[in-house]
């Protein structure tokens, strides 16, 4: 476990400081004065400074590899979270010992500005485009998209102000998360040059998912450099005018972080395996949070797990259970068979043992699509569209969306059928952040 050390940061207390996170010169994370005066400073050039921001529980485990690949390197590295999710983030960034990291003040976006206050500032403009959108949300037919729109833009400001004072040499962020885009777009604006972790995804429907589709849509096009984790999302960025010289098939970091857990592990698969089907013969595990799936899709879909569970006595079923109270509205419709059990919610750490070891995994998870493969697990894909594609052609998956005939029908496939479990490399062997590292070394040589 990494010791917990943040540096909460906001515009008066840093302006005139030089903040170095990690890397032998500064391991506290602590700011210190720039050095002007010392004429026996080593006048080399310094090292050039990387800025990773992220803000959720998926970039976290999949930026963590990465992190400390670039801290044990030649990089002076700031890591820096936006606050999108703080509490939910907390036992992961320990974990994966990422402190010393910059945790943004969220009320630093709430001031007024008034003693730094400018019509042509761009973290003004975006903080009084996001209040206008959170004031009109009641008029909006659907008020979680207000909510996107005004969470976009006030994180963009908060990273915004931060970018403003530390100018990196480049600004890397991942996946499709409001965070990943409102880094990708204050960099942007101030020339910074932008490294996008998980390129290249695409379910060709911007509904689903609902906005990770547009935001990635859109980090692609601001982008420098793109590390794709297939090679079909390599081709699809080349589809879309990126230059070829700026994609790179690297895999995906979430087997590095797979392979980090796992080794830690103490007990093994088959022994965890045992302890959780408790007599059972065989075990599956349901995950389901996509807002595309609340309300009555949810229902299609808990009907379709009960009903499989009751056509299968040997097999326990368990459901560790997102805190979302519309889900739990939906639970509260169905009286659940004995093997049918949910869980409170898991720990990604304690949820990684469990997902290896059962024989089949029924999720609208999108990262969950990418583990399982890895693990040897097949996956019954909740959703009507997925961005990870390579999962059904290579037979580790099968598309059913809410659809509970094709669900019941999915699992049938897996547990009547002999599944292979060997771990698939569809999105990798483990080396994703060695390879990333290595080319942000030839990037900047050049």
């Amino acid at each position: 476990m990494g010791n917990t050390q943040r540096t909460w940061w906001n515009l008066e207390r840093c302006s005139a400081l030089q903040l170095g996170c990690g890397g032998s010169e500064n391991p506290g994370g602590v700011p210190k004065p720039m050095n002007h005066s010392n004429p026996s400073v080593n006048h080399s050039p310094p090292a050039k400074t990387i800025c990773v921001i992220f803000g959720t529980r998926p970039e976290v485990i999949k930026l963590a590899p990465v992190i400390t690949r670039l801290r044990n390197s030649q990089f002076q590295t700031t890591v820096v979270h936006t606050g999108q999710h703080t509490t939910l983030t907390e036992d992961l960034t320990n974990y994966f010992g990422l402190d010393p990291l910059i945790l943004l003040d969220r009320a630093d976006a709430n001031d007024e500005d008034s003693d730094n206050a400018d019509t042509n500032d761009i973290g003004s403009a975006h903080k009084r485009m996001a209040n206008n959108v959170l004031d009109s949300s009641r008029s909006m037919k659907n008020p979680s998209e207000s909510t996107d729109i005004g969470q976009v833009l006030g994180l963009m400001r908060l990273v915004s102000r931060f970018l403003e004072t530390h100018s990196p040499d480049l600004v890397l962020v991942q996946g499709d998360t409001a965070s990943a885009l409102a880094g990708a777009m204050a960099a942007h604006y101030m020339k910074i040059p932008v490294a996008h972790l998980e390129a290249g995804l695409r379910s060709h429907d911007r509904t689903q998912p609902f906005p990770e589709e547009t935001n990635r849509i859109l980090i692609s096009q601001l982008a420098d450099l793109h590390f794709a984790p297939t090679t079909t999302a390599a081709e699809q960025l080349i589809l879309e005018q990126m230059n070829p010289k700026s994609v790179y098939v690297t895999g995906n970091s979430v087997v590095d972080a797979l392979h980090t857990i796992l080794n830690q592990v103490k007990t093994s698969a088959k022994e965890t395996h045992q302890n959780y089907t408790a007599g059972y013969s065989k075990l599956a595990v349901l995950t389901t949070h996509r807002r595309e799936n609340l309300g009555d899709p949810q229902r299609r879909i808990l009907q379709a797990v009960v009903d499989l569970a009751r056509q299968h006595p040997d097999l326990r079923i368990l459901w560790p259970v997102h805190p979302n109270p519309a889900i739990r509205t939906v639970l509260d419709l169905f009286d659940l068979p004995v093997n049918f059990q949910t869980l409170p919610p898991l720990s990604y750490v304690d949820f990684i043992p469990l997902l290896n070891a059962c024989d089949l995994v029924l999720t609208d998870s999108g990262g969950i699509q990418e583990e399982a493969p890895a693990l040897g697990v097949p996956v019954v894909v909740l959703r009507e569209k997925t961005e990870r594609p390579e999962v059904i052609d290579a037979g580790y998956g099968v598309l059913a969306g809410s659809d509970p005939e094709k669900i019941r029908a999915g699992a049938e496939h897996f547990l009547q059928q002999r599944f292979s479990a060997t771990p698939a490399t569809l999105y990798g062997n483990g080396t994703t952040s060695e390879q990333v590292l290595k080319i942000l070394i030839d990037h900047f040589a050049t």
